[in-house]
Formats: structure tokens, C-alpha cells, sequence
């Protein structure tokens, strides 16, 4: 009897030995959750090391690209599936603070003299309409069409073209790319947050760039030459 109690008694350590281990395994996997969480969000947050009034001296420079995430939409009015991209109507669209936040950067590029080389453009109307309002010219890219509606082959494809401009060093100016958040996050990890931001990019070639910071679509208008 006393033998078989002794037995049941021995059983309780070792559940307590391995409930530790349990509990040590779990604490380890919480703290690389955590860590992987952070890390996510450092990546696609887009904050670089110079402050607007910094990026400006080097915008007018030349040799940079600047990502312009489409202005402020209509948010009542989502895309229609399948879209039409030759009609607007089948589309989201600019706000009137959209097209005055494009009004806005149009004209402090020209106003502090920076120099622009090209203005490429996902086809979407959003995408074309804050390029066409802001710079008065534009160029539809079919390699910035909105990356989200794509399959994840033709995603990956349209992604190789992207990192191609945004990696490679303009002639002349600056390069400006209109396009959406998605495209910029599959190419960089970058999310360009909000509507109408700018992420300033020096690109270095080879497949590689660096992040100079950001600038807000209200922040223009608070730049001086």
C-alpha cells in the first residue's frame, strides 16, 4: 500500500517540472511574436532620417524619387470589379481636398524650384488626376497598376518593375511615381501613410536604395526655398 502511495505522490514533481518548461517555451514564443510584430511595423513605417526642410535641399538637387501615394478620395465611392479604367466612373476618386492637395504640391515644386525629370502614373484615375493636376504631365506606367487587385504572380512581376525605378538613378531632376500604398509596401515594406504623402527615396542602383524620409501632403505649403 505504502508503496503504491509513494508512486502517486512522485507524480506531482513532475508535472511541475514540466508545466515550468511549458510555461518557459510559451514565454520565449510571446517574446518572438512580439518582437517579429515590432519589427513588422518599423519596416512599413516610412520615417527616415531627415526632416522635410532636409529632404527639400536635396530634392532640388535632382537625382532623388519621390513615391506619391494618389491624394485624399472619395471614400463613398469605391472601385467597381472589374474596374474599368477608361471609365472614372467605375472608380474611386479624388476628394476636393485630393485635388487640392495636389493643387498644393504641384505648386511648391514649383515654387521651390525643384527639378523634375518624369511623372509616371498607375492608370487608375485617382493615380493619373493628382499627377495631371499637380505636374500638368504624366505618364501611365501599366507596371504601377494597383498592386492589391493583382494575382500573386503578376503581383511579384509588377513588383520587379517597380524596385527597377525606384532603384535606378534618374538622368536628370527627379523621378515622381503616382501609384498606390500596396505597390510600394510589396517593393520596399514601406507603407506610404496617408493619402497623398511623398517618400523620398535616393536611389543607389544595383537593386538598392536608400529611405530619406517623408513628406505629408499639409507639409508643402509650410516648405520656404
Amino acid at each position: 500500500m505504502n508503496r503504491n502511495v509513494s508512486r502517486h505522490h512522485n507524480c506531482f514533481p513532475r508535472a511541475r517540472v514540466n508545466s515550468n518548461r511549458w510555461l518557459i517555451l510559451l514565454t520565449f514564443f510571446l517574446i518572438a511574436v512580439l518582437t517579429t510584430f515590432r519589427v513588422s511595423a518599423e519596416e512599413v513605417t516610412p520615417e527616415g532620417n531627415l526632416k522635410p526642410e532636409q529632404i527639400l535641399e536635396r530634392l532640388q538637387q535632382g537625382g532623388l524619387v519621390v513615391y506619391i501615394r494618389h491624394a485624399a478620395t472619395d471614400r463613398s465611392h469605391e472601385d467597381q470589379h472589374p474596374v474599368d479604367l477608361n471609365n472614372c466612373e467605375t472608380q474611386r476618386n479624388l476628394s476636393e481636398l485630393g485635388r487640392q492637395q495636389s493643387k498644393d504640391i504641384g505648386a511648391a515644386f514649383q515654387r521651390l524650384s525643384i527639378p523634375v525629370s518624369n511623372v509616371l502614373s498607375s492608370p487608375f484615375c485617382r493615380c493619373k488626376d493628382t499627377a495631371s493636376i499637380a505636374f500638368g504631365k504624366v505618364e501611365t506606367n501599366p507596371n504601377l497598376y494597383f498592386a492589391v487587385a493583382l494575382a500573386k504572380k503578376d503581383r511579384a512581376a509588377q513588383t520587379v518593375k517597380l524596385r527597377e525605378l525606384l532603384t535606378s538613378i534618374p538622368d536628370k531632376g527627379n523621378r515622381i511615381i503616382v501609384s498606390h500604398t500596396g505597390n510600394l509596401r510589396e517593393a520596399t515594406g514601406l507603407w506610404p501613410k496617408p493619402e497623398g504623402v511623398a517618400i523620398v527615396l535616393e536611389p543607389l542602383g544595383n537593386d538598392d536604395y536608400q529611405l530619406l524620409g517623408k513628406i505629408a501632403p499639409d507639409a508643402w505649403n509650410t516648405l520656404n526655398p
